[in-house]
């Protein structure tokens, strides 16, 4: 296939990637509710304020601060946020398909499943797709550099980079210093030139990141993540009304006495973790969720039938996936051993052996599993299409495949396919918020069931939470000027009472627009008139 005929099939499926990222990002900011309690909110708070912490990925929050350029807003923020994370993962992925030599057609069909996938969908926190996007692009140096030394060099800079997102990749990047090292002893030995200048180049990068946050990992923030997702399972095994995220140094006290770290907490009750390695092991079986359909939510409480239907389309993925070894006529030996992916496969074991330890240790939460699976996928794709002895596509062939990708994008997020977990109520209160004068806003006093939201809201008077717990929020309601509530049906008694009727208190519900979880006190009423 000659240069030119390369560059505009891969530039045509490209852009009918993009096409299809377009639609199925359609009318999100309708139906999916920004995030108003922790994780990705907070990394939106670094982006915006320019506070950094090393172990809390400060490069995805610098990510952040690069989109604020673009839209000053911050729920506009949040939502562009959310389609660059669903489309950059799926862009490199192609890119690195491509260059190992899996023909256009193949890759092209795997990155749009990969697009329209729940993991890559419906999967939260966004940090994870930012830190796969940065590791896909990594590995893609193993094609672009010839000399291996190069390559080695250009991963772990990478590699360095991405831990400042998922600090997990820290360890990566140590284990990949030893790469670096034997090939560079390779080079001395066969007296090939050493690469000065890009030893130069990477180094100064590497000490430029290390400086300007020092090593992103640190055993608080770890030992924090495993006792909270230790007390879920010691909850569930002692039917515990402990909270698992708010009560977990309880359960940790109980359970391990005085350990700092997980080593400790192992020579203390080892019993205990390997138990909770079981639970977390038993917790695979919610791997449905990898399924490539977007509008797909695999639920823990989901009953016995639909599990099952998601473990037989995971059985025909599998026997589908057997069928290609036999057409192919390729072995499992070749995808443990082949020679001419070795270093592809070498990599990629150093980038997801992290996330492997996560998932067993920590809790195999969706964000680990899209770091750990995609990887290994894109290596099977490699192993079993690569090199293939095909003929270009044709024009009417590529112009069907592309267009069949973009008719059979799902649109998740359209006002007609609302799912039950999409219902909004904080969002359109925020927004409308938003709306009001500044000077407005200088004067008002919010009440939220959670403070995090305040941070849509920068400019006014002062943001306080209520939780959702009758005490606090009667205790704020002589205080507050506007009222944000959740959905009716989770209210506690006393809440959902000032729901139903907020005369009573001094409030009106905001009936122009119609937002039935905003209420405003009587007298501010004739404020709310919208820039």
């Amino acid at each position: 296939m000659r240069a030119a005929q390369k560059l505009f099939v891969d530039a045509t499926i490209v852009c009918f990637l993009v096409i299809a990222w377009f639609k199925l990002c359609s009318g999100i900011e309708h139906s999916l509710e920004v995030d108003a309690t922790a994780d990705e909110l907070f990394y939106l708070y670094q982006g915006t304020t320019l506070t950094f912490f090393p172990d809390y990925g400060p490069l995805y929050g610098l990510w952040y601060w690069l989109l604020q350029w673009a839209t000053p807003d911050r729920i506009d923020l949040y939502y562009l946020n959310w389609r660059m994370t669903t489309l950059l993962p799926v862009l490199a992925f192609y890119l690195l398909c491509r260059l190992n030599r899996v023909t256009p057609m193949v890759s092209a069909v795997a990155a749009w499943l990969l697009l329209i996938s729940s993991i890559n969908v419906l999967t939260w926190p966004r940090v994870s797709h930012f830190g796969l996007f940065i590791v896909l692009l990594s590995l893609s140096a193993i094609n672009l550099f010839r000399s291996r030394s190069r390559s080695s060099l250009a991963i772990t800079t990478g590699l360095l980079a991405a831990s400042y997102v998922r600090p997990e990749l820290f360890l990566s990047y140590i284990i990949g210093l030893s790469i670096v090292l034997i090939d560079l002893i390779r080079d001395y030995r066969q007296k090939r030139l050493l690469p000065w200048i890009t030893m130069g180049i990477t180094g100064c990068a590497q000490l430029a990141l290390l400086t300007w946050q020092g090593v992103p990992v640190t055993e608080g923030r770890s030992f924090v993540a495993f006792s909270q997702h230790f007390a879920t399972s010691w909850i569930t095994w002692n039917t515990s009304p402990l909270d698992p995220w708010e009560d977990h140094r309880i359960v940790m006290q109980t359970v391990f006495g005085e350990a700092d770290t997980v080593w400790e907490a192992f020579l203390a009750n080892p019993t205990a973790i390997l138990g909770h390695v079981v639970q977390n092991v038993i917790r695979l079986y919610h791997m449905a969720a990898l399924l490539p359909v977007g509008v797909v939510l695999v639920d823990v409480n989901a009953d016995r039938i639909s599990k099952l239907y998601f473990w037989v389309l995971l059985f025909m993925a599998l026997v589908a996936f057997l069928m290609t070894l036999h057409l192919t006529r390729r072995s499992i030996s070749e995808l443990l051993f082949s020679k001419e992916h070795n270093r592809l496969r070498v990599w990629i074991i150093i980038c997801t052996v992290p996330f492997l330890y996560t998932i067993i240790f920590i809790f195999p939460r969706i964000h680990y599993l899209l770091l750990f699976t995609i990887p290994l996928l894109l290596y099977i794709i490699v192993v079993y299409t690569a090199n293939q002895a095909r003929t270009p596509p044709r024009l009417t062939e590529l112009v069907l495949t592309v267009s069949l990708m973009f008719l059979l994008t799902p649109m998740p997020y359209d006002n007609q396919l609302k799912m039950p977990w999409q219902m909004q109520w904080h969002t359109p209160a925020l927004r409308f918020l938003n709306t009001l004068h500044s000077v407005q806003q200088a004067q008002l006093t919010v009440l939220v069931t959670h403070d995090a939201a305040g941070l849509y809201i920068p400019k006014f008077k002062k943001v306080i939470q209520h939780r959702n717990n009758d005490d606090m929020f009667m205790d704020h309601l002589e205080e507050a000027d506007i009222i944000i509530l959740p959905e009716p049906d989770v209210l506690s008694p006393e809440i959902r009472r000032f729901f139903n009727d907020p005369q009573q208190y001094g409030f009106e519900p905001v009936r122009e627009p119609y937002i039935p979880s905003l209420f405003v006190r009587s007298e501010y009423r004739q404020l709310f008139s919208p820039k």
